[in-house]
């Protein structure tokens, strides 16, 4: 799970354009200080010496410090419940599956000529 969770991480911080500071502040918000080789480690793929795996309970906080970012307040939810709120917040419909749901975030963002 902590691979798409990372997977997670790295498609919706490319949907909202955040940079390393807009991360830092995010982590920081949700009780997490970070150093820059942490958050690039999150970035990485899991088989690179320098990968940082994300634990559930560390995204699901990220996650709620986004949704507040984003002006949605909806504590106390699931990873697959807080991503689709952001889904459902830019007129998407969820599909259940929390990866699947960033990934479309991101190519709805930010058109999808990406190279996953």
């Amino acid at each position: 799970m902590t691979d798409v969770n990372n997977s997670i991480y790295r498609y919706l911080r490319a949907a909202y354009e955040l940079r390393s500071d807009d991360c830092r502040a995010l982590w920081s918000a949700a009780g997490y200080d970070l150093s820059n080789s942490q958050l690039r480690g999150m970035m990485v793929s899991s088989d690179n010496d320098d990968y940082n795996e994300i634990a559930s309970r560390r995204l699901k906080v990220w996650l709620r410090e986004l949704l507040k970012n984003q002006g949605l307040v909806v504590p106390g939810m699931s990873i697959d419940m807080q991503v689709s709120a952001l889904a459902e917040s830019i007129g998407l419909t969820s599909s259940g599956d929390p990866e699947l749901d960033a990934k479309e975030i991101r190519n709805n963002l930010r058109g999808v000529d990406w190279n996953d």
